[in-house]
């Protein structure tokens, strides 16, 4: 008795369905393999000089120093623009109770109107006054009409392919020599 379970199989034969490959496409993943690993190369390299740049002193120092002027700057602009905002509300121009506009040489007071409204109250009026203001949510409207799709579809839709092309990640197999520059 034969006690390979395998050698009483028969051989399978694996089906190869040809392509021809267009060369364009050839060249260009050869070359996109080439420069993502011109990229890897580069992140490496660049990952080593910055491990070595955060361990010298003076690069921390300097670090430290920006952080520390973005900081500042931050803080002493949102004390500008208070006190900025006090003398515009409180110094109106006696007479033509116009606001100063310039409290100070480097600052200039610029006022924009911009409506405020609730936006129901806004959603309600556009309905019947101005529709075209109305805009349609098409994320939320996509997902509707895929949920429909096969219970109640809606009739002006169609379901149309749409073309997506994939590369694969890893184009080890296609790359060159690639030698950092």
């Amino acid at each position: 008795m034969n006690e390979d379970p395998v050698a009483d199989t028969a051989p399978t034969t694996e089906i190869v369905i040809e392509t021809q490959m267009d060369p364009r496409l050839n060249e260009l993943i050869h070359q996109l393999a080439n420069w993502r690993k011109q990229g890897v190369v580069s992140t490496e390299h660049l990952n080593e000089l910055s491990k070595k740049l955060e361990d010298n002193k003076d690069f921390q120092l300097w670090k430290q120093l920006h952080k520390e002027a973005m900081d500042k700057t931050t803080s002493i602009r949102v004390e500008i623009e208070k006190i900025t905002r006090e003398i515009y509300d409180q110094f109106l121009y006696p007479d033509t109770k116009i606001p100063n506009k310039h409290p100070h040489p480097a600052i200039t007071v610029k006022v924009f109107i911009e409506p405020y409204y609730k936006e129901e109250d806004a959603h309600a009026w556009c309905m019947d006054h101005l529709p075209k203001a109305l805009k349609l949510d098409s994320t939320f409207f996509n997902r509707h009409a895929e949920a429909v799709r096969n219970t109640a579809p809606l009739e002006f839709v169609q379901f149309v392919p749409k073309l997506s092309v994939q590369i694969k990640s890893d184009l080890a197999e296609f790359e060159k020599d690639v030698k950092p520059t």
